[in-house]
């Protein structure tokens, strides 16, 4: 039996800031014409962090024209018009997995991007972590977007990055986005270096 062919999402129209490589400013558009032009726009990625050194990462709906299936941070979004960075993230979050947003703290930027079928989704992103102590029975994904939400372990996350092993969810091997790889490893290094990432231990 054949499966049945997914209809993947129409993106919406939104406008978005085009930037160079260092967010500098240099045009507009709508979103699909910015992923289509291949032009650099602007991202927040938030890393919701909870007890015993986990971290709340989503599963992206097989309908989305990016990364469709595949796993990445706990939530993530286009920066739209004027909207600062923090603003979008927060956004992000109540949209995304249905909470208020917890005290986000921001660690940098990273450039971050996806690519499919010529187009290209991304460019210099703010990352921010916040803590939360919830399960994910008491989230509300927005369906249209997010397949799956769970924790995973921090240790085995970066096993997986590096190769060293294998990561399963309900028994399907973890795939990861695109862009989660650089976003998730800048995550890391503040986290092993930094006492400004929220844990459960403070």
């Amino acid at each position: 039996m054949n499966n049945p062919k997914i209809e993947r999402e129409i993106p919406d129209r939104e406008p978005l800031l085009v930037v160079d490589i260092h967010d500098r400013v240099i045009g507009s558009g709508a979103k699909p014409d910015v992923h289509k032009a291949r032009q650099w726009h602007r991202q927040s990625y938030v890393i919701i962090t909870g007890e015993n050194e986990k971290v709340l990462l989503q599963q992206r709906s097989p309908r989305r024209q990016f990364d469709p299936g595949r796993w990445t941070t706990s939530v993530s979004g286009h920066v739209t018009g004027s909207d600062s960075y923090l603003v979008s993230a927060r956004r992000e979050v109540h949209e995304e997995i249905g909470v208020e947003s917890p005290e986000l703290i921001y660690l940098g930027k990273v450039l971050a991007y996806s690519e499919t079928e010529g187009e290209i989704c991304g460019g210099p992103s703010a990352v921010f972590v916040g803590f939360l102590q919830v399960g994910v029975g008491s989230l509300s994904r927005q369906e249209a977007e997010v397949e799956d939400v769970d924790w995973f372990s921090i240790d085995d996350l970066e096993a997986a990055l590096s190769g060293a092993s294998e990561l399963y969810h309900k028994g399907e091997r973890v795939e990861f986005s695109q862009d989660f790889h650089p976003v998730f490893e800048f995550f890391l290094d503040k986290y092993r270096t930094s006492s400004k990432v929220p844990s459960d231990n403070e």
